[in-house]
């Protein structure tokens, strides 16, 4: 089993929104996919998938007093891929799910706030060895130089995927639904396509280590 766990301390950068949409986009490659949602606040995952008829695949894990143990649980039952939702100013719960992640995806707004939020994510996943890189989310194209900018920095902080999460309304309206994106537009699924693969790649290119 793989394990993704999209960590930030800040909220409102696009977590549950890519995590859902993440998990869609493994099942179409595998039917043994499950979630765990760890904002308890919000439990925005968790409303997703019970308006999407609560699917056995992905199949949404509770009771997770244990995260490791969850984990070793859900290896066991022959689970091929685990997406994580992190919660944001967390910091214990964000630690826990990055020591059990085999890649780690650091959503960042193009907002020098969220530029700023990333130090203690960035350091636990340097601290426990995990791999890591950061999403450029919910991009708006009339805002070039800003965009530009923030890739700027986040390269300075470590890696930067290729891929990009576009500022589509369909990707909110797809979550209050109980669908992904691109089951609402379909000219998102290359983007989300895209993300997938290039995790993929770094997460069997981590294994290679």
């Amino acid at each position: 089993m793989k394990t993704i766990t999209v960590a930030s301390a800040k909220g409102g950068v696009g977590k549950s929104t890519i995590t859902s949409a993440l998990a869609i986009r493994a099942c179409l490659e595998s039917m043994r996919v499950a979630l765990i949602d760890l904002n308890v606040d919000q439990g925005n995952l968790t409303q997703w998938w019970m308006m999407r008829n609560q699917p056995m695949n992905p199949r949404l894990v509770s009771e997770t007093d244990s995260i490791p143990e969850k984990v070793r649980e859900l290896k066991a039952d022959g689970y091929e891929w685990l997406l994580v939702d992190g919660p944001p100013g967390e910091m214990d719960l964000i630690e826990q799910s990055i020591v059990v992640a085999d890649f780690v995806l650091v959503p960042v707004k193009a907002s020098i706030f969220d530029v700023n939020s990333i130090d203690a994510v960035v350091s636990m996943c340097r601290g426990h060895d995990k791999p890591f890189a950061f999403l450029l989310s919910d991009v708006d194209s009339r805002f070039a130089a800003l965009n530009a900018q923030i890739v700027a920095a986040m390269r300075k902080e470590g890696p930067l995927l290729d891929a990009q999460i576009s500022h589509r309304m369909a990707y909110a309206q797809a979550l209050t639904g109980g669908k992904s994106g691109p089951e609402v537009k379909k000219d998102l699924v290359p983007e989300i396509d895209a993300l997938w693969l290039e995790i993929k790649d770094r997460i069997e290119r981590g294994a290679r280590r």
